[in-house]
């Protein structure tokens, strides 16, 4: 059996291939024949790392709990804390934008503009490059009190982060 790292053009991730080959008995017989190609891919990020920003209290709706996917934010805002040099390097070459926590703003991309990605620095992360939302993602969600989201992570993120809200019942309006 021999392993190799195969380049698979997606930068931090590394795809391996483990062939194994047929071997042949004492007897001259063989085991069995052929190559058989295994593959699997290390990723570079644990998506649990990531943060999920306070997602505001939702409105219980009637229409909304009743209907398939339940009453969900329409967005969500999931940032991602470079732990190292190596993260750093990685992000400006993937052009990922940088995000200020505090005033809620992307400041600009490690695009050329300037913006240059370093340790500490917190990038911002978009559904369907760096996590995806699956049909389990969106938990009870249909009636008022607590709910849930869970990501999970796509191509450079590994693993799952979940999220909370509430559903809050409509507030009444005095006259």
């Amino acid at each position: 059996m021999s392993w190799e790292a195969v380049n698979s053009g997606e930068t931090g991730i590394i795809d391996y291939e483990a062939v194994l080959e047929a071997m042949e008995k004492p007897d001259g017989t063989r085991e069995y024949t052929g190559t058989r190609t295994v593959s699997y891919r290390v990723y570079i990020c644990s998506l649990s790392k990531a943060s999920i920003q306070k997602i505001p209290t939702q409105i219980y709706h009637d229409k909304l709990a009743n209907s398939e996917q339940g009453i969900c934010p329409e967005e969500i805002t999931v940032t991602y804390k470079i732990k190292n040099d190596k993260e750093a390097e990685l992000f400006n070459r993937l052009s990922y934008e940088k995000y200020d926590v505090r005033n809620k703003k992307v400041i600009g991309a490690a695009d050329g503009s300037g913006i240059i990605l370093k340790k500490g620095d917190t990038v911002l992360l978009k559904e369907n490059r760096d996590y995806v939302f699956r049909s389990d993602s969106w938990q009870n969600n249909k009636k008022k009190g607590k709910a849930k989201v869970v990501i999970y992570g796509t191509d450079l993120f590994a693993g799952s982060k979940t999220g909370r809200y509430t559903i809050a019942s409509r507030p009444l309006i005095r006259r």
